[in-house]
């Protein structure tokens, strides 16, 4: 999925030239499904990565890590684009990229332990749902989180959609203001 994210960037600096509004949307499709990839695989790997009693510890760092990557990657690129120029930050992104490799090529994952399921214990998906339903709406303060994230998350999201655009519309923009916008918002 890294490999995904970044043929996304490199592709980026190509809307400077063509500046259609479809290849945003392209774009932006294609990088949210490897993100919601790469976000799975990282989730499970951290349970298998860190022992049962230190769970709760790498949750708080993995939340901490995230808010402060939000908070800063868009000062942290602006900074870059002005100083490494964009040809820096494709050199950076791929080092990263070649830095998550061989972090994963060096770690030892160990293997998931699977358990035989007897055919009559298996639900159809509905079943799941339902069940899964049921157990959020009878705690009322996991229902209350789970409405809060979802309006929550509705809001940033149609902003975050109306950025490219608005920022496009402005009279005074500089020439690379699509790459500069879509290279400094937090993924």
């Amino acid at each position: 999925m890294e490999l995904g994210v970044g043929l996304t960037t490199s592709n980026a600096n190509q809307l400077d030239r063509d500046k259609a509004v479809w290849h945003i949307y392209v774009i932006v499709a294609f990088l949210s499904i490897c993100n919601a990839y790469h976000w799975l695989a990282y989730s499970a790997s951290i349970t298998l990565l860190v022992p049962q009693q230190h769970l709760g510890r790498a949750s708080g760092m993995t939340q901490l890590g995230e808010a402060v990557g939000k908070i800063i990657s868009p000062i942290l690129a602006s900074l870059l684009l002005v100083t490494i120029q964009l040809q820096g930050i494709f050199l950076l992104d791929f080092s990263s990229f070649l830095f998550a490799i061989v972090t994963l090529l060096i770690i030892q994952i160990r293997e998931v332990k699977t358990t035989n399921n007897n055919q009559a214990d298996k639900k159809l998906p509905l079943q799941e749902v339902r069940f899964g339903w049921n157990y959020i709406t009878a705690r009322p303060g996991l229902f209350g989180l789970l409405v809060y994230f979802v309006i929550a998350n509705f809001t940033v999201s149609t902003a975050e959609v109306l950025i490219t655009p608005f920022n496009s519309s402005l009279p005074a923009h500089p020439k690379n203001t699509i790459t500069t916008v879509l290279l400094t918002q937090p993924s």
